[in-house]
């Protein structure tokens, strides 16, 4: 009973810490502000580097805490299989699945504004000439949010991982579902559905949430394409 506990609120803590990212971003880059200000000019370069690693210690230190959070969690995923309760399993896989839905929804709208309107005003300034050299670094910066992203969801996705071996154990999908179930937990929004449809459809668990998390789905698909449309017609008219 104390390692079920304890394995959710591993779960609970990583959830929480990592949906702490907008709140605490603000606070983080104030106290950089006030850390590197207060370097004179004329410092050591030993004394610049050390102000430097103290304006990123909190960022370090959460993020380090964050990492710990994740691997605890991927190891307790294995011991909550070896546990055999389906119940527990599928409960923590759902926390991370569904617990994370309002962090990613909160994120992309602020990412997809910053990167549209830092994009759409360099293009207005420079009359379009800039796009040739933007669209590259645009690109990388893309690149490595979405992995710094899909990392967050490992934790969770190996919970899954472990939905699907029971699931196939108990014989409840065939060996080509699982492995196809296997493969949507590398990929944003389908490693959700997937959880969805294993919680719901084969385990016959967390039906009412399962309807919630669907419809915020459905209005998240309807804003993604409004906004994608939105952009292509704002950038047609610069």
């Amino acid at each position: 009973m104390h390692m079920k506990k304890s394995a959710d609120k591993l779960a609970i803590a990583y959830i929480i810490i990592l949906s702490l990212i907008p709140v605490l971003a603000l606070p983080n880059l104030i106290f950089q502000s006030h850390v590197l200000d207060a370097i004179p000019y004329d410092a050591s370069v030993l004394t610049t580097e050390l102000g430097f690693f103290l304006s990123n210690l909190p960022a370090i230190v959460y993020i380090v805490a964050l990492y710990i959070l994740g691997i605890l969690n991927i190891w307790k995923s294995f011991s909550s299989y070896e546990e055999g309760d389906s119940t527990a399993l599928i409960n923590r896989m759902l926390i991370h699945k569904y617990g994370l839905v309002a962090f990613f929804l909160y994120d992309f709208i602020l990412l997809f504004t910053l990167y549209f309107f830092a994009g759409a005003a360099l293009t207005f300034m420079t009359g379009g000439l800039i796009i040739p050299l933007m669209l590259p670094i645009m690109s990388v910066m893309i690149f490595f949010t979405v992995i710094g992203f899909w990392l967050t969801i490992l934790p969770g996705s190996f919970y899954a991982l472990q939905v699907i071996r029971m699931t196939y154990k108990a014989g409840k999908i065939s060996l080509g579902t699982a492995i196809l179930h296997g493969i949507l937990q590398l990929f944003f929004l389908a490693d959700v559905l997937s959880a969805m449809y294993l919680a719901a459809v084969k385990w016959k668990r967390a039906k009412k949430s399962s309807i919630v998390v669907g419809i915020v789905y459905i209005v998240c698909a309807i804003g993604t394409v409004v906004l994608a449309v939105a952009t292509i017609k704002e950038f047609q008219e610069l």
